[in-house]
């Protein structure tokens, strides 16, 4: 350490030590807060998102029950129904069947063919409990698996009735993000700027600090020169500091022996 401070003389300089202690202390909340605004208003926006085509994707399983379409997967109607909702969330939805055959693919390019998925899979033994959301952040897209349910009642223990989920199919979407990813753009170029503003800020706050507290300790050095140089024989007398006084305090005792 003493071999680098030697070899940069500036790094020794009190007043330099300050200002990297006051701007440094200062920027290090503002990153953090910058990153903690962008994250936090990104998990909310994801989660609202999610729960929205929750919610819609199970109206339209329940459609899907009660117009029998995964009995009937050529009625136009429901057909229509899909690829439109399709269509309004900008992405991908694939109906299947309870053997993950794929009834309905709104791409068109995997209709008859098997979904291979183990959240897929666990839909199907599992029902509504294994419902699963995955967000994409690279890709920007929410992918969404619940299964296709029919609610349906069975009589239990000691005769009492309870109401179970028989699973018929798998509902998968994958829904673009691609809104959520603007609004993060536009905000962290203003959270950039915000950021930059504070930092400069802080570089003025901290360059003016360190002038401040220094300024004791420069009007001691100037009246021990004065004393040295023959200008004065009075006593030094900077009590600005508890510091500064002890030093003059200790110079005036030399000087008068």
């Amino acid at each position: 350490m003493n071999r680098i401070l030697r070899k940069f003389p500036i790094l020794r300089s009190i007043k330099l030590r300050i200002f990297l202690c006051v701007f440094l202390l200062g920027v290090m909340p503002c990153v953090f807060m910058r990153y903690f605004i962008l994250s936090s208003y990104e998990s909310r926006v994801v989660s609202v998102r999610t729960e929205e085509l929750r919610t819609q994707l199970r109206i339209l399983s329940d459609h899907l029950i009660t117009t029998d379409y995964l009995n009937n997967p050529q009625q136009e109607t429901v057909t229509a129904e899909l690829d439109q909702f399709a269509d309004a969330v900008g992405g991908r939805v694939i109906v299947t069947d309870n053997a993950l055959r794929i009834l309905r693919d709104t791409y068109d390019t995997s209709s008859g063919k098997t979904l291979i998925s183990p959240d897929a899979v666990r839909c199907l033994q599992q029902g509504s409990r294994a419902a699963a959301s995955r967000y994409d952040r690279e890709d920007n897209f929410i992918q969404l698996i619940m299964p296709i349910a029919q609610q349906q009642e069975e009589s239990g223990l000691f005769g009492i009735t309870e109401n179970t989920a028989n699973v018929r199919g798998v509902l998968m979407a994958s829904v673009s993000t691609g809104e959520i990813e603007t609004t993060l753009g536009l905000l962290r170029r203003r959270t950039l700027l915000l950021e930059i503003i504070m930092i400069l800020v802080l570089f003025f706050i901290a360059i003016f600090i360190g002038s401040i507290l220094l300024e004791p300790f420069e009007k001691l050095t100037g009246a021990i020169r004065d004393v040295q140089a023959g200008f004065t024989t009075d006593d030094i007398d900077v009590g600005s500091y508890t510091e500064t006084e002890h030093i003059g305090e200790a110079f005036n005792q030399v000087l008068g022996r």
